[in-house]
């Protein structure tokens, strides 16, 4: 962290881990759950506090390693035939929406509002598709994608 300017020592520095590499971060004054940062920075992005957040990043849609390799298994397949690279994108989208979609269902999602942060939170293709699944709006926007880390900034505050 000194390099880039910050002194952890400081008195007023708070050090906030999250994700899944929280527990190999010994210097932190607090680690919190990723979820957990995106839900609170969704609630200060979106001013709201009764709200479905839905974070799909990195890996944040668990899907089993064994989905994971048939997945690519299909992908390689098609691009093997020659199908469209959007064709593909199109269909990788769809089935992290399907995915998000049945996770949501054991959740009574969608009754209320419906908020999209991560590293997706710009395709519209996701958010459209979403909203279609789940019957309900779904609220985004480019600084959802810092939902996270302002969550995670507000956990700091509090320390």
């Amino acid at each position: 962290m000194e390099y880039i300017g910050i002194d952890i020592g400081s008195a007023c520095a708070k050090v906030v881990a999250t994700g899944y590499g929280r527990v190999s971060v010994p210097y932190a004054d607090k680690t919190v759950t990723e979820i957990t940062c995106h839900a609170r920075g969704a609630v200060w992005l979106h001013k709201k506090k009764d709200m479905t957040v839905i974070d799909i990043g990195g890996q944040d849609v668990k899907i089993s390693s064994m989905c994971t390799v048939f997945a690519e298994s299909e992908v390689i397949s098609l691009i093997g035939q020659g199908e469209k690279k959007e064709n593909i994108a199109f269909a990788v989208v769809n089935s992290i929406a399907d995915k998000v979609v049945s996770q949501c269902s054991k959740m009574n999602v969608g009754a209320g509002e419906v908020f999209l942060t991560g590293g997706l939170c710009e395709c519209g293709y996701l958010q459209e598709i979403l909203e279609q699944k789940l019957g309900s709006p779904v609220l985004t926007g480019p600084e959802c994608r810092y939902a996270g880390a302002i969550g995670a900034a507000l956990c700091g505050r509090n320390i």
